[in-house]
């Protein structure tokens, strides 16, 4: 996978973004946790503690998998984006938000949208997601020239 995002890097110049959903929210993270070159590191629906992921689940932990939450410090400077569905059953809160906590310093931001499950509406309301990650690293309700679908978001900052 670093291998792809080195030779990815041969178009997008030096600085680069990873995004992931779902279990590849985990992979991003556990990769932005080993670069040097990794600007923006954005998850939706990401069980970043699979730890908790798997008690909430009531299955054995993952002995084979790296869990993010252990790596978070490794992040240093790379700012974060982490959104997720306040209906979402498939990955509790709770599994990001201890990786959130863990983190605790600034560049690392946490989105709750209370209308979202782990399916609905993240490709639906991605330009607008994407928008809340500006470049200059802060967050923003309504980015310019994006029309914001109606949305119920808790920014907590970190």
């Amino acid at each position: 996978m670093s291998r792809a995002v080195t030779a990815a890097k041969r178009s997008v110049g030096d600085r680069i973004t990873l995004v992931g959903y779902s279990g590849g929210g985990v992979i991003v993270a556990l990769l932005a946790s080993r670069r040097s070159d990794v600007d923006r590191l954005i998850t939706i629906a990401a069980p970043l503690d699979t730890k908790t992921w798997a008690e909430y689940h009531g299955v054995s932990p993952l002995q084979a998998s790296l869990n993010p939450l252990a790596s978070v410090s490794a992040t240093g400077s790379v700012r974060e984006f982490h959104f997720h569905g306040g209906r979402d059953q498939t990955v509790p809160p709770e599994a990001i938000k201890r990786y959130i906590r863990q983190a605790a310093r600034e560049g690392v931001r946490f989105f709750m949208i209370t209308e979202y499950d782990h399916g609905c509406c993240w490709v639906r309301d991605w330009p607008t997601l994407l928008a809340m990650t500006d470049a200059r690293g802060r967050s923003s309700r309504s980015p310019v020239g994006v029309k914001p679908p109606r949305l119920s978001i808790d920014a907590v900052k970190q």
